[in-house]
C-alpha cells in the first residue's frame, strides 16, 4: 500500500537521494495516488487491500513555467519541520534551479534519548 509506512529506497544523484542528504530528514515517502487512496479507504471499510507498488518518493513533473518537484517527508522533531522543509527545497532547487518546489511534512519522529 502507498502509504507511510512505505518508505522507498532512492537512487544515486536523484532527487530523493538529495532530500535524504538534508540534515532533519529520515524518511521520504511515496506521493499520493488515486490507487494508493483508494486502497487506504478500502482498509479503513474492512475490504480487501488493494496494494500498490512504491513510486518515486520525489515526483517531477511539467507545469506551465517548468518542472514541478513534490515531496513528502519525515523529519526529526528536534530538526524543526519548518527549516528542514526549507532545506529540503534549497537542495532541490539546487539541483534543479528555476523549478517549482513543494515540501509536505507528513511525519514528524520523535527523537529517543538511548
Amino acid at each position: 500500500m502507498n502509504d507511510l509506512s512505505t518508505p522507498v529506497s532512492p537512487g544515486t544523484g536523484s532527487p530523493t537521494a538529495a532530500v535524504l542528504a538534508v540534515d532533519g530528514v529520515v524518511a521520504v515517502y511515496p506521493a499520493p495516488t488515486p490507487l494508493g487512496t483508494l486502497a487506504a479507504l478500502g482498509s479503513l471499510l474492512g475490504d480487501a487491500p488493494v496494494r500498490e507498488q512504491p513510486r518515486a518518493e520525489v515526483t517531477v513533473s511539467a507545469g506551465p513555467d517548468g518542472p514541478v518537484l513534490t515531496a513528502r517527508i519525515g523529519t526529526r522533531q528536534d530538526a524543526g519541520a519548518a527549516a528542514t522543509a526549507r532545506s529540503v527545497a534549497d537542495a532541490l532547487l539546487l539541483q534543479h534551479p528555476g523549478s517549482q518546489v513543494t515540501v509536505r511534512v507528513s511525519r514528524i519522529e520523535r527523537v529517543v534519548e538511548p
